[in-house]
């Protein structure tokens, strides 16, 4: 199963897939603040932990977190190294030109820090969260019905993407593409050509079934009543902690 379907089916499947989204929202949005605010990068490493304990609580499989953290976490970590590396002149180190910086491991090491708690909190609120849930809310809060639309055939595209990209890569091996280096070029710009084709005609596909529709409107799933109390708390526990890191 691929990506965006996993992670689709984990949302509706989920322990607090009946919770009010306005409850994951505001914990998730809670939790991005303290990361985004705080003064230390302790703070954000407890984001991260209780994020990750929430989705375990959630009954989300360690196997589907770790999928779906996998690319932006490692896309994290090749942007950090610019903070740690850094050029000395050849007089001190001819032999080691690039040597590791303090301070910009210190630096690297918050930014980590920082991101990996925000990715960790959106990646959550997508894996507990489906996408009805999520565009019903922004409707509530204001959203235009064309962005709603906008929104739904964005997600419908991820998803006949990553099929077609599937079926034309079996189709390339059945052909017995990918064999030594000269088939894997060839196979891969056969592959990049036919799915740049065959997404530039669903994309456009798309985009007559927007203008015809001319907006949609997501109704509220079956779930449960959202608690007042709960979001009050979870905004005036982030509230007070944030206030507590910025006084230190």
């Amino acid at each position: 199963m691929h990506l965006p379907h996993m992670i689709d089916e984990q949302a509706r499947t989920n322990r607090w897939a009946r919770c009010h989204p306005a409850e994951k929202l505001t914990a998730s949005g809670v939790s991005v603040l303290l990361a985004l605010t705080a003064a230390s990068p302790w703070l954000p490493l407890a984001v991260a932990v209780a994020g990750l304990a929430g989705l375990s609580r959630a009954g989300v499989p360690g196997r589907v977190v770790r999928k779906a953290l996998g690319m932006p976490v490692g896309f994290l970590l090749a942007g950090v190294a610019p903070l740690v590396l850094t050029l000395s002149q050849p007089p001190a180190a001819p032999w080691l030109p690039v040597h590791i910086a303090p301070e910009g491991l210190r630096l690297a090491a918050a930014t980590l820090a920082r991101s990996c708690a925000v990715t960790i909190c959106t990646v959550g609120l997508a894996l507990t969260t489906p996408i009805d849930d999520l565009i019903w809310m922004a409707q509530r809060l204001g959203l235009p019905p064309s962005l709603s639309a906008t929104v739904m055939a964005v997600h419908r595209f991820l998803f006949q993407f990553t099929r077609t990209l599937a079926t034309l890569h079996a189709a390339q091996r059945a052909r017995l593409g990918f064999r030594g280096w000269r088939g894997t070029v060839r196979s891969l710009g056969l592959l990049t050509a036919n799915l740049f084709t065959q997404s530039s005609q669903l994309a456009l596909t798309l985009e007559r079934g927007l203008v015809a529709r001319g907006g949609i409107s997501i109704g509220p799933r079956p779930v449960e009543a959202w608690r007042p109390i709960r979001v009050g708390t979870m905004a005036l526990v982030g509230l007070l902690v944030g206030l507590w890191e910025q006084s230190r």
